[in-house]
């Protein structure tokens, strides 16, 4: 059995061979980064068998694709019905047929406006485009008539066009499914030469939206973020162990160790055929830090050997056996709190947490293997004089033992007052706050949320449970009440159906008479009417947006008011009984991206307590066995989950609202903050198994310890500042919460968990003997 002295013997006697060995491995997993593909999609938050997805994938199946591109084209003067902006708009909507992959193009120009015509009815689109190109100026009558239709049209208002009559709406369905990824930047790049051309001469705003936009925006947002951070973060590294360690040759032996981690773990990612996504992508950055922590902890030690006087050889040897126990239990844990994410109903966290264990399992081999000898092969001639700790050290250990009470007192007051806080935190979730403000699809959604009442959806696919069943009168009936119970609730702004083309269809047929403004009093009379009205319609028109090919179901589109995730599920909750109560054989499962988002947030916090509590299950139970003692282990916990615990209240007390990030990084935490904790247990563990009293042990372990935690804390916060730099907000806020923990978690371990160990040790157990197993030292050392 390996012991640390064995092992550090070993991996230092065939260092070379090690070396070897690990950097073919690494080349070989670095043929995998090919194989790494990039999804942008916001289906990468859920798992495929997510309820909600699986019914917005259904619903898509059925009806006309939800792949668009949507122009929001904005009168910021002015109303768009004037000559020079109608004119703008009907150019817009005619080249937008030119789109790639473009199936069809609804907007204000070439909505099929509905007519009587004596015991008929005919179907026109509300402008001509053919006349409007052939006579450039049209009369003012003409633009007024349009106008005056377009606004008493419910199958347009809040919907294509805004009641202010200062927005305009042009939507563009793309069918993408022999799309290539290569294809979707055509698009985005083809919709916004459209976009600068018409802006030219014109007084409209052309912004651009729409679910490929979306996704292009992750992609773009990813790949800024990326090409910014990386870079700044292997700087950043390059200069903070350089500033620490002093030495050149340990600056570019770290970064080695650095960037083979990343490289390997990205590697293994790709052979197991995983793809990046915006998430998942900021893996290399948390791969870069947990990486160069480690080699800071070997590299210290061994620089400080040097200075006793020791040969590299024997220094190396030295630095691995007195870290190798800490740097593994501190792998593991961090390991641990990376595994909890797949347990999320979140692919984007769980491929995240994966690709960052890959990365941590080879920073600690390579550690281990590639950086004792780069270190023997680089090491100079006169030892560097590296980092000063003992002044520092003595000072907080003097604190730590002497204020131990008003620390504790203080520790505890702030946990008290802040950690009962985190119980107000909830879910709220929107997909459009992941983004900077600034970026297109965030505009393009201000400005329709600024002329448009109406900002989340919901989406009905109703069941007749027959072909051609959408033109029995009883059905119809039976979603028309559900409509108007829709209607009537106060957060909704529309409802949009096939049942309002049904109705006027009937007005119609019977010379426009308000009064039969109703339902087909009979099945072949609302078929007839759907058949001429389908005969009628235009070039790329069509009602498969609301009705399936076998018109056995209608969707029924509900907008409403904005609200929070709460809100959104409350409203779809209670139409959901109104449905069982009321109408239970058209009963259909709401869905849309908003309610996506929103019942994502129950699960999470269901799946993110489960992952917590089986984090914080496994992390004891490592250092348990790591520390070679039950009592020390369960005081461990108390370092690691109070951090978290004080920042989750500050959050509940400043902000309330979460994300996917937010419910996640709790996790996280656990397995960092752990890091700290082992090294001033382990330490003291072996102080005191020497004989040394709790007191002379907690001082000989702060002595040894502290300032070398300080650096690596200091070393990790800066990293995960940096990472909290990013634009896509759910990366930006794992780094602005984990900062704050690590920064409290080290406080906590300086300076309050030296004054618990002395209670336990001192006024509990009134002995000088420790708690561990015959077998171990805690750390497999000597003695």
């Amino acid at each position: 059995m390996f012991t640390a002295s064995s092992l550090a013997q070993l991996l230092t006697n065939k260092n070379r061979l090690f070396a070897i060995l690990s950097i073919g491995i690494c080349l070989t997993l670095m043929a995998g980064l090919p194989k790494l593909g990039f999804d942008p999609s916001y289906r990468v938050f859920f798992s495929p068998s997510n309820p909600q997805l699986v019914a917005f994938d259904n619903l898509n199946e059925e009806y006309s694709s939800s792949d668009k591109i949507t122009f929001v084209v904005v009168a910021d003067k002015g109303s768009i019905y004037s000559q020079e902006n109608l004119h703008t708009i009907v150019e817009l909507t005619k080249k937008a047929w030119e789109l790639p992959f473009s199936h069809q193009v609804q907007s204000l120009v070439n909505f099929p406006y509905t007519e009587a015509s004596a015991d008929d009815f005919i179907v026109y689109d509300l402008i001509d485009q053919q006349d409007w190109e052939e006579n450039k100026t049209q009369p003012k009558i003409y633009l007024a008539d349009i106008e005056k239709k377009a606004l008493s049209e419910n199958l347009l208002i809040n919907r294509l066009i805004s009641e202010d009559k200062q927005l305009a709406i042009i939507d563009v369905s793309l069918i993408l499914d022999n799309a290539s990824n290569e294809d979707r930047p055509l698009i985005i790049n083809a919709a916004r030469e459209l976009q600068a051309s018409s802006q030219k001469n014109s007084n409209l705003r052309t912004l651009i939206t729409g679910s490929v936009m979306y996704d292009n925006t992750v992609m773009e947002t990813s790949a800024n973020d990326a090409s910014a951070l990386l870079p700044l973060m292997l700087v950043f590294s390059l200069l903070f162990s350089f500033l620490i360690l002093r030495s050149l040759a340990m600056m570019i032996s770290s970064q080695v160790v650095v960037i083979f981690s990343v490289l390997a773990g990205m590697g293994l990612a790709g052979y197991l055929q995983y793809d990046l996504n915006a998430v998942s992508a900021m893996a290399g950055l948390l791969i870069i830090i947990l990486a160069l922590a480690d080699t800071i902890h070997i590299g210290a030690t061994y620089l400080k050997e040097l200075q006793k006087g020791h040969v590299p050889f024997e220094a190396i040897k030295i630095s691995i056996e007195k870290n190798v126990k800490a740097v593994f239990l501190t792998s593991t844990t961090t390991a641990a709190g990376f595994y909890s994410l797949n347990f999320m109903d979140s692919n984007a966290f769980s491929d995240l947490g994966n690709i960052a264990i890959f990365g941590v399992a080879f920073a600690f081999i390579l550690s281990l293997t590639l950086f004792p000898c780069c270190l023997l092969l680089l090491t100079p001639k006169k030892p560097s004089t590296g980092i000063q700790q003992e002044k520092l050290s003595q000072w907080i250990s003097h604190i730590a033992i002497r204020h131990r009470k008003p620390l504790f007192i203080g520790f505890f007051v702030v946990t008290a007052v802040t950690t009962p806080f985190l119980t107000i935190n909830h879910f709220n979730d929107d997909f459009l706050n992941k983004f900077p403000k600034d970026t297109e699809i965030n505009v393009a959604a201000t400005a329709y949320m600024d002329h448009m009442p109406t900002n989340h959806s919901i989406n009905y696919s109703l069941d007749s449970h027959s072909p051609n069943g959408i033109n029995s009168p009883e059905y119809l009936h039976k979603v028309e009440r559900f409509i108007q119970w829709y209607e009537q609730q106060p957060e909704v702004t529309n409802v949009y159906s096939y049942v309002d083309f049904a109705k006027r269809l009937n007005q119609n047929m019977h010379g426009g008479d308000e009064a039969w403004y109703r339902i087909p009093d009979s099945p072949q009379l609302a078929s007839q009417y759907l058949l001429i009205y389908e005969m009628s319609l235009g070039y790329g028109q069509s009602l498969s947006d609301v009705i399936n090919h076998d018109k056995s179901s209608l969707k029924m589109t509900v907008t409403t008011k904005r609200l929070d995730n709460i809100g959104l599920m409350n409203l779809e909750h209670r139409a959901t009984q109104w449905q069982l109560d009321n109408e239970p054989s058209i009963q259909s499962l709401g869905t849309s991206k908003d309610l996506m988002f929103a019942h994502q947030g129950e699960s999470v916090v269901v799946n993110a307590q489960k992952g917590a509590a089986i984090t914080i299950l496994l992390i004891t139970a490592a250092l348990i066995l790591g520390l070679g003692s039950l009592k020390y282990g369960i005081i461990s916990m108390i370092p690691n989950l109070v951090p978290a615990g004080v920042i989750y209240g500050l959050w509940g007390i400043f902000v309330q609202e979460m994300d996917q990030a937010v419910a996640i990084t709790y996790s996280i935490s656990l397995g960092l903050v752990v890091d700290d904790t082992v090294h001033v247990l382990s330490k003291y563990i072996q102080e005191r198994k020497r004989g040394i009293s709790p007191r002379l042990a907690i001082e000989y372990t702060l002595e040894n310890t502290a300032t070398a935690l300080i650096v690596t804390t200091v070393m990790i916060g800066t990293g995960l500042v940096i990472m909290a730099c990013a634009s896509f907000e759910p990366n930006a806020i794992v780094g602005l919460i984990m900062a704050p923990i690590i920064a409290i978690a080290v406080l906590f371990d300086l300076f309050v968990l030296p004054g618990i160990l002395l209670f336990i040790d001192e006024k509990l157990t009134q002995t000088t003997e420790i708690e561990v197993t015959a077998e171990s030292d805690g750390l497999g050392n000597p003695g």
